[in-house]
């Protein structure tokens, strides 16, 4: 039985070797160790559903940005992706700590996760208009494109957890992922991805 601070180790482990297998600098190395504790500290105690460290969802986020081949900022910024929403850290400190790049890729992560969670309280299945409109929100809610991919690895592993949630909420979860993430990542060309996102909410919607 690992401790989290194992399971944490592994996590950190598999992003840096990635990282170093993908040719990253030893200082864009650096800065992801920076994001990695800063995130930690933010956290803290915070716990996911499962029950394991919550700070292993930011740090698995940034992986998968780092598989998709994405630049430095894109992936620190999918280590500090919730730390506006669900910390007490400001603005301030993580353009201080980041620059203002990344301080605007979380603040556009925060805005559609927002969204996000108002639409699934309220997500009218099988209607396009509706879903059209969500998708173009979503498109048009930053200049930077990167703050939306930011979001669909955030989905794409949080589907991939869906488990450990209530049964009513993985539905509206899932029922959200296949109408309005699935085809913004259609829309970017992300066709692979899409295909994952639509298999992973069919195995909670309709396993049949």
């Amino acid at each position: 039985m690992h401790t989290n601070d194992e399971i944490i180790e592994q996590y950190v482990n598999k992003l840096l070797t990635i990282a170093k297998q993908n040719n990253i600098s030893k200082s864009d190395i650096n800065s992801l160790i920076s994001a990695i504790d800063f995130a930690k500290f933010k956290h803290a105690s915070q716990l996911r559903k499962s029950g394991e460290p919550y700070i292993i969802h930011p740090i698995a986020t940034a992986t998968i940005l780092l598989t998709w081949k994405m630049d430095i900022d894109t992936i620190i910024t999918g280590i500090l992706h919730d730390v506006l929403e669900d910390t007490l850290t400001t603005e301030e400190e993580i353009e201080d700590n980041f620059g203002t790049n990344v301080l605007n890729l979380v603040k556009c992560v925060t805005k559609v996760n927002l969204l996000s969670k108002q639409n699934r309280n309220n997500l009218i299945k099988d209607d396009q208009i509706e879903n059209d409109y969500v998708i173009q929100v979503f498109l048009s809610m930053s200049n930077d494109i990167r703050g939306m991919i930011v979001k669909l690895a955030d989905r794409f592993h949080n589907m991939t957890t869906i488990k450990y949630l209530p049964q009513e909420k993985q539905i509206r979860f899932a029922n959200e992922t296949l109408e309005i993430y699935s085809k913004v990542a259609g829309r970017l060309g992300m066709y692979r991805l899409r295909t994952n996102l639509e298999d992973l909410s069919f195995e909670v919607i309709n396993p049949t």
